[in-house]
């Protein structure tokens, strides 16, 4: 019984899980954020301009030379890509639909994960890994009742990030950025990810630069929280158990959001987020305890 508890899974399921509570944190922020002036673009730019000096910082310490792998270049740049424009599709999301719905619709990328996994990774879901993946998405589904909107642009954002973050989630999965550095990867993915929404944002003039000081500060705790914090914790989880799992481990975010909301933004908490949050702990459940008690007996 204590191997299972200290197992390199187990550690690596409690990190995911760290992580989910992080980014469940986060549309509740940025709301917050974009009452004080701020748009979804200039805070995806902040999010990882903010934090620049501190990542290279701590890339320099774990690898002086900042040198990427041989052949891996190009997978954290397409990954890099998938990030940046995961974090600008839910955040613009945001500006359209309720939180609420747009966290729901975002959550397809459990699907995404295990269909790219299984398709490019050769990973194939145990039946306690499908059963949980399907009581997610009903646990899931319960959240977005009584979210009704009709605007088209705001689904279509949050249902292309929950793809986009699907197929990032799975780069992450891969060799060749395993073999990186959680640090040194960071620093190329907040590189590129500023280089994305710099030059998107000088085109389309949408840069909002002239914010005030409470919302200066605001951002550098959002971006250190998520870019350091939730990042880390998702790519050094995801290396100690799978994609497959770190992906249905990650239901633990619409919780934390429904939980954010209840407190501090006076949501209500309804009939159907408590079913949908009890079913979520139960697929949680059937992910990670139910799979390693049988491992022994099999």
């Amino acid at each position: 019984m204590t191997k299972f508890f200290i197992s390199r899974s187990n550690i690596g399921s409690l990190l995911v899980m760290l992580s989910a509570i992080l980014y469940g944190i986060m549309p509740a922020m940025a709301k917050g954020i974009y009452a004080d002036g701020c748009n979804s673009l200039t805070l995806t730019l902040l999010r990882s301009l903010l934090p620049l000096p501190a990542l290279f910082v701590l890339a320099r310490r774990k690898q002086p030379n900042l040198r990427l792998p041989k052949g891996s270049s190009i997978f954290v740049i397409v990954s890099a890509c998938f990030h940046s424009f995961t974090t600008l599709l839910l955040y613009s999301s945001y500006n359209h639909i309720p939180t609420g719905m747009a966290t729901t619709l975002h959550y397809v990328y459990p699907l995404v994960v295990a269909f790219l996994s299984a398709l490019f990774l050769h990973l194939k879901l145990s039946v306690w890994k499908k059963t949980g993946l399907f009581l997610g998405m009903l646990g899931v589904s319960f959240f977005a009742l009584g979210h009704i909107s009709s605007n088209l642009y705001g689904i279509v954002y949050a249902l292309l990030s929950g793809c986009t973050f699907g197929a990032y989630m799975v780069m992450l999965g891969t060799r060749r950025i395993k073999q990186i550095p959680c640090h040194v990867y960071n620093w190329y993915l907040a590189l590129v990810t500023i280089m994305l929404t710099g030059s998107l944002g000088l085109a389309t003039h949408q840069l909002t630069l002239e914010l005030s000081a409470g919302a200066w500060m605001r951002a550098l705790v959002f971006s250190f929280l998520l870019t350091i914090g939730a990042n880390t914790l998702l790519q050094l989880g995801i290396r100690m158990t799978t994609p497959s799992n770190a992906a249905l481990l990650s239901l633990l975010e619409p919780i934390t959001s429904v939980i954010i909301g209840l407190l501090f933004l006076g949501d209500a908490f309804s009939a159907t987020k408590t079913v949908g949050c009890m079913i979520i702990f139960i697929s949680l459940l059937l992910t990670t305890v139910g799979e390693s008690l049988i491992k022994p007996r099999e």
